[in-house]
């Protein structure tokens, strides 16, 4: 969809298809929930929406669209919250596109934290909602305000948008929220959390007293209730999630253990070890997205950055290539990553402890959309061990612990891997004139002499790995204690970073060449940089590959036992 541009597709009014029953308690938080209340299906639903939705596989509602969207058509102010990834956007646009009914101007508002979810948002309208009659119109910053202008006086009945830039038009008089019907709020607590609350207010003053509010956000702390008392009339509420915590159950969680300093080195060797198909690594700050990214792609890894210091066509061509699956790494910042919505991601990593419970929530929701599994990774060092108990305890999660896969792990599994591609038969057969070549040259060849080719051939490629010694990575006693109750703990009993280290020959250099160092290597891993490389050669038949030591399919997290010294692990004879 052009974010600038309105969409219009003609066809047959649909709110008459559609009946609900009506809402009649009084109570402040009437809570929507009793069995006339629930959408069980979406047999009533009108049979063009019912189509759209089966094209995408959509046949059953989610928990939330099914008490939300039933809600929202009673006309009462709504208050929801759920987690992200289990489909807030169907639970309010279908109820506002049925009750503006057909195309009529500008009846309808939502307001999303950044660019990248108006977008999806608006997408969502245009896919799934195409059979209505209505025009959907995506107005965020970074993109021209002449065409924005221009597209609202040719008529647009939904506006799908940021507060920043709803509030520069408002500004210059190009906006009119007189007869907005229908005012949506979607992922309320990161609004506040991005500094959007005066913004807010300034848009709500322009809407009618008559205005529907539906009120949408992944956690309810006492400030958002105190907006959501200040914006909303005599709300229907809606809580999906549950007592233990915000974490869907199709996530499995994770963490590794580091030292201070040490989290780049064992995010590339566990990428290396585990080669997922595709993963969403974030980062706290840009400087650090962009730092961590230059590393991966140095090493070969084939990574892009998605921050706020992008322009928001580099953002939009970025998004799109992992939404296709043409990029396997994607790091990003939180508020950058808000809004990206992939199908059957299945992992995302923490690179550092996040800050707090909400901004966990909205990170690992990347993985384990719709009921699909997913994993999620945090790296955790001494410093950040207290705030990740502190989460889990919050959140009720029992994460295991993933082994930091040591030197030698990575390379034999990194062999497999290489053999196994080297053993599966190619789509596209090389050409009869070269199998003619090669199967000549090989006849004049013992099996012996066979053997040492394939071995020195495997072996160069294996040398140009850029991998870590084990050593510079873990620690050597457990950070993380999920056990017992939350209380203080010395620092010496939270893990140290001394011991032993592998220090190679006694000159000082390190084993496997200058490849295999603890410094980074040259950062030039040649045309083979490992199975987590864009031309890499694990093909992963599912999430992870399902070979062992560790893997998806495998012994759960795992890489094999932790070493205090990389020579320790009998693998490495």
């Amino acid at each position: 969809m052009n974010t600038t541009e309105s969409h219009c597709v003609n066809t047959t009014e649909l709110a008459s298809e559609m009946t609900v029953a009506s809402e009649s308690q009084e109570n402040k938080t009437a809570k929507a929930a009793s069995p006339r209340d629930v959408l069980e299906n979406f047999e009533s639903l009108p049979q063009a929406l019912r189509s759209a939705l089966a094209a995408q596989g959509i046949t059953e509602p989610t928990a939330i669209q099914a008490q939300a969207i039933p809600a929202a058509l009673t006309g009462r102010d709504v208050l929801a919250q759920s987690s992200t990834g289990s489909g807030k956007t169907l639970a309010f646009s279908i109820p506002v596109a049925l009750r503006l009914k057909k195309h009529g101007g500008l009846r309808a508002l939502i307001l999303t934290p950044t660019r990248e979810l108006a977008t999806q948002v608006a997408t969502v309208l245009e896919t799934t909602l195409s059979s209505l009659q209505l025009r959907t119109l995506a107005i965020t910053g970074g993109a021209s305000y002449s065409r924005q202008k221009r597209a609202l006086n040719e008529g647009v009945d939904i506006v799908v948008g940021t507060p920043g830039r709803m509030t520069d038009l408002l500004a210059q008089g190009a906006l009119d929220l007189a007869q907005i019907e229908s005012f949506v709020l979607d992922e309320v607590d990161q609004m506040l959390d991005f500094g959007f609350a005066e913004d807010l207010e300034k848009i709500r003053t322009q809407l009618s007293e008559k205005a529907q509010t539906l009120f949408f956000s992944a956690t309810l702390s006492p400030e958002i209730r105190a907006l959501a008392r200040k914006t909303l009339k005599n709300p229907i509420e809606v809580n999906i999630t549950s007592a233990g915590g915000q974490s869907p159950s199709t996530i499995r969680h994770g963490y590794l253990e580091v030292r201070g300093f040490a989290e780049q080195k064992a995010l590339i060797n566990a990428l290396l070890f585990h080669n997922p198909v595709q993963a969403m690594v974030f980062c706290k700050t840009r400087q650090e997205c962009a730092d961590l990214t230059d590393a991966l792609m140095r090493r070969g890894f084939d990574a892009a950055a998605l921050h706020g210091d992008l322009t928001q066509q580099e953002r939009n061509q970025t998004m799109e290539r992992f939404r296709e699956k043409k990029l396997k790494y994607l790091i990003a910042t939180n508020v950058a990553a808000r809004g990206i919505d992939v199908q059957d991601l299945p992992l995302v990593v923490n690179f550092n402890v996040p800050f707090d419970l909400e901004s966990y929530t909205h990170r690992v929701g990347r993985t384990g959309r719709n009921g699909a599994e997913g994993q999620a990774w945090t790296i955790v060092t001494p410093s950040s061990s207290r705030s990740y108990e502190f989460i889990m305890r919050k959140l009720k999660l029992n994460p295991e612990v993933i082994g930091v896969p040591s030197c030698a792990e990575v390379i034999h599994r990194s062999a497999e891997m290489l053999l196994s591609e080297l053993k599966d038969v190619r789509e596209k057969p090389a050409s009869k004139t070269v199998l003619k070549a090669v199967d000549r040259t090989l006849a004049t060849l013992s099996g012996e002499e066979k053997d040492a080719i394939l071995r020195e051939m495997m072996s160069r490629r294996l040398e140009k790995l850029d991998v870590y010694y084990n050593d510079d990575i873990v620690v050597h006693k457990p950070l993380v204690n999920l056990k017992g109750d939350f209380k203080e703990r010395s620092w010496k009993d939270r893990g140290n970073s001394g011991g032993s280290r592998d220090r190679g020959d006694r000159n000082g250099k390190p084993k496997f060449g200058n490849k295999f160092s603890r410094g980074g290597g040259s950062g030039k891993p040649g045309k083979f940089a490992g199975p987590g490389a864009g031309g890499g050669f694990g093909k992963s038949k599912g999430n992870f590959s399902d070979k062992k030591p560790g893997g998806f399919k495998g012994k759960p997290f795992s890489s094999g036992e932790k070493h205090s010294d990389s020579r320790g692990s009998a693998q490495q004879s």
